[in-house]
C-alpha cells in the first residue's frame, strides 16, 4: 500500500511541546497510553472509521522545525480518507489541539507565568469523552496502583473480546445460562514485567483499545467483575455503556453543549446535573470529567489533593489558593503537582519508567520520603555515637 496513506501530518503551534502535552496528568499513564521515555514519542491504539477496529499508532515531533506532528498507523492495514480523519480528530482531542485549547492556554499562562516558563498549559486526555468518564470512575475511592491495574485489565479485555475469546460467556449470557467466567488478571508489575526490556515500547500481544461503549454494554455485570477485578464499578461502567448505546446519553451533545454555553453561567450547573445523574459518578468523577471537557474551574477533591494541599500550603481549602487563577484553577493545580511529583521523585514524570507509575502518589512518596529521612538520622547518629566514644 501507499506509505503515505500510513502518515499523517498536524500542524502545532511553534510553543508546542510533545512531552509537556503528554506527561502533565495521571491519565497519560493509564493504558493502553504509553509515553516512550527514550524517543519522547508516544503510541496507542486509536479507533477507525468502522466503530469496532483499532489500529496502533505512533505520534511523535517533527524533527525539522518542530510545529508539526507526524502520526504513523504501524499496522500494515489500508486506511480509507474517513479513518485518517477519525484518527486525526482523535489526536487533536487528546494533545488539545482545538482553537478552544490553545485560547485556554495562552490565557492561563497569561495568569501564570512560572508556568509559562515550563510550557506547561495542557492537560492530557482521552480520545474521546467515553473513555475519560470510565477512567474517572476508575479513579474513584481506590489506590492509585489498583487504578492502574483496572485499566490494564479493561485493554486486556478487549483485545480478548475483538479475538472472540469470550465467545462462549457471551453465547451463555444471552441464552441466559450459567457460564464460567473466571479469569484471573495480572497485576500491573506482572504485566510490565512481561514487557521486552530491550525496548521502550510495552508489549501488546495482549493489550487492546481501551473498550468502548458499544463493547462493554453486551457484557454481563458479573463477567466484567470477575476478568477486570472492577467491585461496584462494574456496574456504573455497564450501565453508563447502555445509556450512550441506546442514546440516553449523547455525549458528543454534551461535549458540543460545553463549548458552545462555556461563557454562560448557567452551562455549568446543566452538564454538571447531567454527570452527577450517572450513576458511580460523585462530585470527584464530575470534576474530573468536566476538567477532561476543557471546564477546568472546579478542581477534583481527593486525599491526594488534601494531602498536597497541607503539605505545600498548610490548608485544606483548595479555593483559597487557586481562585486567583480562574478560570484556570485545575490548570494552576496540576503544574503544581506535576511539579512536587517530579521534585520528590528526583526526575520528570516523562523519564519514568512505566513499571514506576505507581509510585506518583503524594502518600507513597511522602512515606518513602519519611523512611530516608529515618534512614539518614539514623546513620547520623549512629556516626556522632561513634566520633563521641573516641
Amino acid at each position: 500500500m501507499n506509505m503515505m496513506k500510513k502518515v499523517m501530518v498536524i500542524n502545532v503551534e511553534k510553543e508546542f511541546n510533545l512531552e509537556k502535552s503528554v506527561c502533565n496528568h495521571g491519565f497519560f499513564m493509564m493504558l493502553p497510553n504509553q509515553w516512550a521515555p527514550c524517543s519522547y514519542s508516544f503510541r496507542r491504539p486509536l479507533r477507525l472509521a468502522d466503530g469496532c477496529s483499532s489500529v496502533m499508532v505512533s505520534i511523535s515531533s517533527s524533527t525539522l522545525d518542530h510545529q508539526h506532528l507526524i502520526i504513523r498507523a504501524e499496522k500494515p492495514a489500508s486506511l480509507s480518507d474517513s479513518d485518517r480523519d477519525l484518527i486525526r480528530k482523535q489526536v487533536v482531542r487528546m494533545l488539545r489541539l482545538t482553537n478552544k485549547d490553545e485560547i485556554d492556554v495562552r490565557k492561563f499562562q497569561e495568569a501564570h507565568p512560572q508556568a509559562a516558563s515550563k510550557g506547561f498549559g495542557r492537560l492530557f486526555r482521552a480520545p474521546d469523552l467515553f473513555e475519560d468518564i470510565i477512567k474517572a470512575i476508575l479513579l474513584c475511592n481506590t489506590s492509585w496502583n489498583r487504578t492502574l491495574e483496572m485499566c490494564q485489565y479493561l485493554c486486556e479485555l478487549q483485545a480478548e473480546l475483538h479475538s472472540g475469546m469470550h465467545k462462549d460467556v457471551l453465547l451463555a449470557q444471552d441464552c441466559n445460562k450459567s457460564a464460567d467466567t473466571t479469569v484471573r488478571p495480572r497485576t500491573i508489575n506482572e504485566y510490565f514485567r512481561s514487557c521486552k526490556r530491550s525496548t521502550s515500547k510495552i508489549n501488546l500481544r495482549a493489550l487492546g483499545n481501551f473498550p468502548s461503549s458499544k463493547e462493554l454494554a453486551g457484557l454481563s455485570e458479573e463477567f466484567l467483575k470477575q476478568r477486570c477485578n472492577l467491585g461496584l464499578r462494574a456496574k456504573f461502567i455497564i450501565e453508563v455503556a447502555n445509556l450512550v448505546e441506546n442514546g440516553e446519553l449523547n455525549l458528543g451533545d454534551l461535549e458540543l453543549e460545553l463549548e458552545e454555553s462555556f461563557d454562560e453561567a448557567s452551562y455549568d450547573n446543566n452538564i454538571r446535573d447531567k454527570l452527577m445523574a450517572l450513576k458511580g459518578v460523585g462530585p470527584f468523577a464530575t470534576n474530573n470529567i468536566l476538567m477532561c471537557m476543557g471546564d477546568y474551574r472546579n478542581i477534583p477533591i481527593d486525599t491526594e489533593t488534601i494531602k498536597h494541599l497541607c503539605e505545600v500550603h498548610d490548608r485544606k481549602d483548595a479555593r483559597q489558593v487557586y481562585d486567583k487563577f480562574a478560570p484556570y484553577q485545575c490548570l494552576a493545580y496540576w503544574y503544581e503537582l506535576v511539579e512536587s511529583y517530579e521534585r520528590k521523585l528526583g526526575q520528570k514524570l516523562s523519564k519514568l519508567c512505566p513499571s514506576n507509575y505507581h509510585k506518583v502518589a503524594t502518600s507513597y512518596l511522602s512515606s518513602n520520603t519519611n523512611k530516608e529521612k529515618e534512614s539518614t538520622s539514623t546513620v547520623t547518629a549512629t556516626k556522632r555515637k561513634r566520633s563521641s566514644s573516641r
